[in-house]
């Protein structure tokens, strides 16, 4: 289900709000049209909605390896799923998938995700075997999957158990 303008107005305020509380004085950008940044996903089928916080010297919201961007968008997510509840009536499970990214980090994140995803695929097809990746969070999990799912002739599986879960690829 797409975004309506109201719905993207609230969720821009009510960013801004929230990083305004937080003393950051940051503009955020709205792309209602999927949860990703890379362009290399732009095409999937996902629904969602991304913000995009830009700037320089941001490190602070990013934290060590996303964690701090992680633990924000999952917040803010709370925060704006309950907004679009409570001032527009969208009542779960029509809850939204939104993701954020703060000085295009999680841009990048995404783009190395889909090279190691890419490499992997390389390595299956010179070798005719599985090729196991590096454990990985279940957000970035998400990222390969749906990366792969646009792509013939793959085959991909989570295997373990958190925080080792990983992804196996295939190529057939």
């Amino acid at each position: 289900m797409a975004f309506d303008t109201k719905e993207i107005e609230l969720i821009r305020d009510k960013t801004q709000a929230f990083f305004d509380k937080l003393g950051f004085g940051v503009v955020a950008q709205i792309n209602p049209n999927g949860p990703f940044f890379s362009p290399k996903l732009a095409n999937t089928d996902e629904e969602g909605l991304a913000i995009s916080i830009p700037g320089e010297n941001l490190g602070l919201l990013i934290g060590f390896r996303g964690e701090t961007l992680l633990a924000l968008q999952t917040v803010l997510s709370l925060v704006l799923n309950k907004e679009l509840s409570q001032k527009l009536g969208v009542k779960p499970p029509t809850r939204r998938f939104i993701t954020l990214d703060v000085g295009d980090w999680r841009l990048a994140r995404e783009e190395v995700l889909i090279d190691m995803a890419g490499r992997a695929i390389d390595k299956s097809l010179t070798t005719s075997s599985s090729v196991a990746l590096p454990p990985l969070s279940s957000f970035e999990r998400r990222i390969v999957h749906v990366y792969l799912s646009t792509l013939t002739g793959v085959e991909e599986w989570s295997e373990g158990e958190e925080p080792h879960r990983r992804i196996v690829i295939k190529a057939k």
